[in-house]
């Protein structure tokens, strides 16, 4: 009878390490300093008024579709120009940013 370890490596399974955990870990604390940035830059660009610029013509539907595009941009930025409260902000290079349909990175 063959042992388990001669089996799953013919089938290409291969066992669980330990260090999966820690990198599981560690991406939900990167995710979480990303959403509490982005919230942080909602927060702050909504103060400066940019979300009510986007309501001014528009009424509630407006209301709603400019909170939508103010935390579109607190994400971008987030993700581009992190204030540094996550021990995990990382910057993404230009060329690894997908730029929207339309605008070119250079």
């Amino acid at each position: 009878m063959s042992d388990i370890s001669s089996i799953s490596s013919e089938l290409g399974i291969t066992p669980k390490t330990e260090g999966t955990a820690a990198a599981r870990d560690e991406s939900k604390a990167r995710d979480v300093g990303l959403k509490f940035e982005k919230l942080l830059w909602a927060e702050m660009l909504s103060h400066t008024g940019l979300e009510k610029a986007f309501t001014q013509s528009g009424g509630e539907a407006a209301s709603a579709f400019s909170r939508m595009i103010v935390e579109s941009i607190a994400e971008d930025l987030a993700r581009t120009h992190p204030l540094g409260l996550s021990p995990f902000a990382t910057v993404a290079p230009a060329s690894e940013t997908p730029a929207p349909e339309g605008v070119q990175n250079d």
